[in-house]
């Protein structure tokens, strides 16, 4: 009887030993999926790693698998294409991009998320992203050329949204016709107009970087700013290109990115920022305040608000 309960407890043994080598030697090898996580184990770092996820995936990882301690892969979110829903909660410190995960459909920020760390982007078939109103600042790159994205509503209290955010993507291309599309907080989202006479309508208070990204190509430029503008949002005054401003503070300007020349009444901010700075100004004449100021208010007719 001990003999035979030996036996069993060798073979019991054997079979252990087998199965955690083959164990190891997997998930060294190409990873091993548990659960909706696929783990792999660097021997030359001692290092256990999560490097893909599936399904519907809360973005909270673990941060221990048996002994080990666990650290996530950068490129987890990279052509993931094994994923279709992410939910982020408004803690997750992580600063990974989501992209060319063509099986996703749906990015939703938890309730209370103030600032989003994760960017999808470059998602073809990426067609829900739920932003609390908790948001006010919308990152770089943000949902750019996510052509399914087409009914995502901007909260409200958004102040600002950063250069290339929503480029490409779906709600531009459902927008196309519209000269000025304004979100959030009277934020000049989209422009589709000329690029060779440019007019900031009176109702836009914030435009940034991108938002005109066709004046490159322009060897000469005229851009018409309404007094209703607060904050440029880092833009810059090229060389080839004149600035009409009204008197209003400006924000989101800074003297290294005007190469060009500023036009402004007497006495304005600008006057005085450019003065100051050694930028390029002169003051508005008459008939040019008086052209400033019908562009900037006829323009205000074209524009489209997001509802």
């Amino acid at each position: 009887m001990k003999k035979r309960l030996l036996l069993v407890a060798i073979v019991l043994l054997a079979a252990l030993i087998v199965l955690v080598r083959c164990i190891y030697k997997r998930i060294t090898n190409e990873g091993m999926w548990i659960g909706d996580y696929k783990y792999q184990y660097d021997t030359d770092a001692e290092q256990m790693w999560i490097v893909s996820c599936r399904g519907t995936v809360y973005v909270d990882f673990p941060t221990k698998f048996l002994i080990f301690d666990v650290s996530v892969n950068d490129l987890i979110f990279h052509s993931n294409n094994d994923i279709e829903k992410l939910v982020i909660p408004k803690d997750a410190d992580y600063n990974f991009t989501i992209q060319y995960c063509n099986s996703l459909r749906e990015v939703v920020y938890e309730e209370g998320t103030q600032d989003i760390k994760l960017v999808p982007k470059r998602c073809d078939n990426l067609e829900t992203v739920v932003v609390p109103d908790t948001v006010t600042i919308i990152p770089k790159a943000f949902c750019c050329q996510c052509r399914a994205l087409k009914n995502f509503k901007i909260p409200d209290n958004v102040v600002s949204i950063n250069g290339e955010a929503f480029y490409d993507s779906g709600l531009e291309l459902d927008h196309m016709d519209d000269k000025y599309f304004v979100v959030g907080d009277q934020i000049l989202l989209f422009y589709h107009g000329d690029c060779d006479s440019i007019v900031v309508p009176y109702g836009i208070k914030r435009v940034n970087w991108f938002t005109f990204h066709c004046e490159n190509n322009l060897e000469n430029q005229e851009i018409y700013f309404s007094e209703s503008i607060e904050d440029l949002g880092k833009m810059s005054i090229r060389e080839n290109v004149t600035a009409y401003f009204g008197p209003e503070n400006i924000t989101g300007l800074s003297p290294e990115s005007v190469k060009g020349t500023i036009v402004a009444p007497a006495g304005s901010y600008m006057e005085q920022f450019c003065k100051e700075n050694n930028v390029d100004f002169r003051v508005m004449t008459e008939e040019e305040e008086a052209t400033w100021r019908e562009k900037t208010e006829a323009a205000a007719s074209e524009i489209v608000y997001q509802d």
